[in-house]
């Protein structure tokens, strides 16, 4: 070749440590040596080297709305759009086929440093001459690490260019490097030789892998403390989740244990589906990315994966130990991740399925079954929505369910399948009922809408339920007036959310106030029910009750953790501190319940 450029860095993989008990290593020295070989002597202007990073994201995709593409585990794309290979790699008909399909390839710039090795003309002899560099990279912690899965790649390459003098330099080394190709046309190793590396005459790229770790060999992975959840159900079953707090993905799989006790003599598991949930949330349309300092995408934006399975239960006993493992060694599955343009999380889902006789105590209220008829459409909405569904539309086969997502990833993404269930998603929840016919449902339960709405919103919802109830249809509004007090710490954190609350227009008494605002809406209060729930004292039922709050404080983290100017680890520290003090001081919270009726 008239002219050959190789870059050869010292490494090819950075690794990067850091959570909370290791600091951070902020500064990265990248060395290496740049060769350049040429068979005449050339005029050099510039010599640099470049450290790039980019996330790139596939955008447009149509097939995102056919639904019956899903695959069983829920998937947004079918399993056999799932294409890992790098850009470089995927053959002319899979490019062509993304572009028939819409697809386009949106980028975002991580990180770009540049060291200038030569800045000055120089004359390059005939032969090798060799440049060591030291390339400091800035913010090294904060960079996310390298991936390849079918629809986003954070990729990092070394990259070395040189300039010449003038085009007319330029055109002598082309016309060179032409006559060099012809002469060896016949050489094997030539042929070889991708055409885009033949093209790059005046540069060279290296890719460089990056990786995030949080300990510094599996020895101390494996030493990790676990992570338990425990909880109850509807006073019937008890459990604990038991799962490391880290989990390595060269490990391949996630292990963790559940432990289940009932609480009556009746109650037996069915069915246990596990899953590990994947969300990732990026800009859905290549104008999104034009806003890329954005930290918050629409709802819309979110995608979810499921990769999960499910066990049939043998036994009868009351206490059952599990041991359960979910593969991760599948091309979806990524590290978390958070940019500006991708953000990718992870949580655990354990759903279990009971004998139909044993379920559902508490899920109904009296004053609401005659409206529980044959052929009968309920809407439900707000915190824990998928579980009630799928407790009441297995109660009641011979009516019709609707679940409106309230916040991204808090519903199921239509499993277990059950024929009388639907979900509507990617709108806000009025737009959403504003879709439904006049005089078509039967009844609607909002389950703690108050933390998610405006109070506008919430008069909006009011509207509309009218509107879309028939004669004598019923409303039922489940929510949580946390009045907690005992210590400064509990008293100042309620305040500070009394405060964000009105700030935002949200209104903080709805629980208590709810009458009245039906009242406006022209409802008729046919039930009103209130149950003091004491955080330390009332056994079972506190710890059911702590759990559907820490759900509603989860749900609310990409909200209120900026409100508080915390990031999400640390909200969720200061909400479980709030209720580990809530339960030492026995505070209190009220639970309000009640059933409007459309004259």
């Amino acid at each position: 070749m008239a002219l050959s450029l190789t870059i050869i860095p010292d490494m090819g993989t950075i690794d990067t440590f850091h959570n909370n008990t290791i600091l951070p290593n902020q500064v990265y020295v990248i060395k290496g040596t740049v060769e350049i070989s040429v068979s005449r002597p050339i005029q050099v202007k510039q010599l640099y080297v470049q450290f790039r990073g980019n996330v790139e994201s596939l955008v447009g995709v149509s097939d995102l709305q056919f639904e019956e593409k899903h695959t069983v585990f829920g998937d947004q794309i079918p399993i056999d759009q799932w294409e890992t290979l790098d850009d470089d790699e995927l053959g002319l008909v899979s490019r062509l086929s993304r572009r028939a399909f819409g697809q386009s390839l949106a980028i975002y710039s991580l990180i770009d440093e540049s060291l200038c090795l030569l800045d000055e003309p120089r004359l390059f002899p005939k032969g090798k001459t060799s440049w060591p560099f030291h390339l400091t990279l800035r913010h090294i912690h904060l960079l996310p690490p390298s991936i390849l899965t079918p629809h986003h790649k954070i990729a990092y390459h070394l990259l070395a260019r040189i300039k010449l003098t003038s085009l007319t330099e330029r055109v002598r080394v082309t016309y060179w490097h032409i006559c060099m190709q012809i002469m060896n046309d016949h050489d094997a190793t030539i042929q070889m030789q991708p055409l885009k590396h033949k093209r790059q005459i005046l540069g060279a790229s290296q890719k460089i892998s990056l990786s995030r770790h949080s300990y510094p060999n599996m020895q101390a992975v494996n030493e990790l403390h676990r992570v338990r959840y425990r909880g109850s159900r509807s006073q019937r079953i008890s459990y604990e989740i038991s799962v490391a707090k880290f989990i390595c993905l060269q490990q391949n799989t996630m292990d963790f244990n559940c432990q289940f006790h009932s609480l009556v003599e009746d109650t037996k598991i069915k069915t246990i589906e596990y899953y590990l949930e994947q969300t990732e949330i990026y800009p859905t349309k290549p104008e999104g990315f034009l806003a890329s300092t954005s930290k918050r995408f629409d709802p819309t934006d979110a995608k979810s994966i499921f990769i999960g399975t499910q066990i049939t239960m043998e036994t009868e006993d009351n206490a059952v130990d599990l041991n359960l493992r979910l593969p991760i060694d599948l091309p979806q599955i990524s590290p978390p991740i958070h940019t500006h343009t991708l953000k990718i999380s992870h949580r655990l889902k354990v759903l279990l399925h009971f004998a139909l006789k044993t379920v559902f105590g508490g899920n109904v209220s009296q004053a609401v079954l005659p409206r529980l008829q044959k052929g009968a459409h309920v809407i439900q909405l707000g915190a824990c929505t998928s579980t009630w569904m799928m407790d009441m539309a297995t109660q009641f086969p011979f009516c019709q369910f609707t679940g409106i997502e309230v916040t991204p990833g808090s519903l199921l993404k239509e499993f277990p399948p059950l024929p009388n269930v639907t979900f509507e998603r990617g709108k806000a929840p009025t737009e959403i009922m504003e879709s439904i016919p006049d005089n078509s449902v039967d009844y609607i339960h909002l389950r703690s809408c108050s933390s998610f709405f405006t109070f506008d919103q919430l008069n909006k919802a009011f509207e509309e339920s009218y509107r879309i109830l028939k004669p004598e249809g019923v409303i039922r509004v489940e929510d949580i007036h946390n009045q907690a007090s005992g210590t400064v710490m509990i008293e100042s954190f309620v305040e500070t959310l009394r405060n964000i609350a009105a700030v935002n227009n949200i209104e903080f008494d709805f629980a208590i106030k709810a009458g009245n605002v039906a009242s406006q809406h022209n409802f008729s209060v046919i039930e009103s029910r209130k149950k003091r729930v004491q955080y330390g004292s009332d056994g079972k039922v506190t710890e059911e009750f702590i759990m559907f709050l820490l759900g509603i404080f989860e749900e609310l983290t990409d909200f209120l953790a900026p409100q508080l100017g915390l990031d999400p680890e640390d909200y969720k520290l200061r909400v479980e501190m709030f209720c580990a003090q809530c339960v030492k001081n026995d505070a209190h919270m009220d639970w309000y319940s009640w059933v409007f009726q459309k004259p």
